[in-house]
C-alpha cells in the first residue's frame, strides 16, 4: 500500500513539474521574431529604372543685349569704355551732355533709334523690351583712334600693320569681326576717312 502512495505521489509530481515547465518556459525556448532587414530607401543618385532621357547637349551661346561683349571691339573715350551691346544709357551718363541728339521709329528694331552726337564721335543704340543697347560707334576725325593707335588720316599700310589681312572688303570699306562686333576702315586714295565700331549680332527683326 505505501508503495502505491509513493508511486502516486510521484506520479502527481511529475505532472506538476511538467504542467510549470509548460507554463514557465525558459526565455532560451522563447522562439525569436524572425528580424526582418528594413529596405533602405533608393539613392537619389541610382539610375532610375527605364529611364530613357538623353543627356542634355551643351548649349551655345551667342551674344545678346546687355552683355557687353568684352572679347569684342571696343571703343575707349577718355576713361570710358564703350562695348558693343552694352546697355547705352550708363554710358551717356559718363559720357555727358552730347552736342546733338536724334531718335526716330526704327526700320529694324521694335522701338526707336537713338543717336548721341559729340565732339569726334557718334553713338548709335537700338531698342530691345523698352531699353537701348549700343549698336555703333562711328569716329569722324582724329581726335580719338582705335586701341591700337590708328587714327583717321592714315593709311592702308598702317591699318594692315596693326590689323594684319584678315578682313573683308566691299569696295573701299575694310571690315575686321571680332566676337560678335566688327571694326570698319573706310578708305580714300588710301587714306582711312571713317572708322565704324559695331554690334554685328544685333537681334533685327
Amino acid at each position: 500500500m505505501l508503495k502505491k502512495i509513493t508511486l502516486f505521489a510521484l506520479i502527481i509530481t511529475a505532472f506538476l513539474v511538467a504542467g510549470c515547465s509548460n507554463g514557465e518556459s525558459d526565455s532560451n525556448d522563447i522562439p525569436k521574431e524572425t528580424e526582418t532587414a528594413e529596405t533602405p530607401p533608393p539613392s537619389d543618385s541610382a539610375p532610375a529604372e527605364n529611364d530613357n532621357t538623353a543627356t542634355p547637349e551643351p548649349v551655345i551661346e551667342t551674344p545678346q543685349p546687355g552683355n557687353n561683349i568684352q572679347e569684342g571691339f571696343f571703343f575707349t573715350a577718355g576713361d570710358v569704355e564703350i562695348h558693343m551691346s552694352a546697355p547705352a544709357l550708363p554710358i551717356i551718363e559718363k559720357i555727358g551732355e552730347p552736342l546733338q541728339y536724334f531718335e526716330a521709329p526704327s526700320c529694324a528694331f521694335d522701338g526707336v533709334d537713338k543717336s548721341w552726337f559729340y565732339n569726334s564721335f557718334e553713338i548709335h543704340a537700338y531698342p530691345v523690351d523698352g531699353e537701348d543697347f549700343i549698336l555703333s560707334v562711328i569716329l569722324n576725325d582724329d581726335i580719338y583712334g582705335t586701341d591700337k593707335f590708328i587714327y583717321i588720316g592714315m593709311t592702308y599700310d598702317d591699318m594692315i600693320a596693326a590689323y594684319g589681312n584678315d578682313y573683308e572688303q566691299e569696295e573701299d570699306q575694310y571690315l575686321y569681326r571680332l566676337g560678335g562686333t566688327s571694326l570698319a576702315f573706310i578708305l580714300l586714295d588710301d587714306d582711312i576717312i571713317q572708322i565704324t565700331y559695331r554690334y554685328e549680332d544685333a537681334p533685327e527683326l
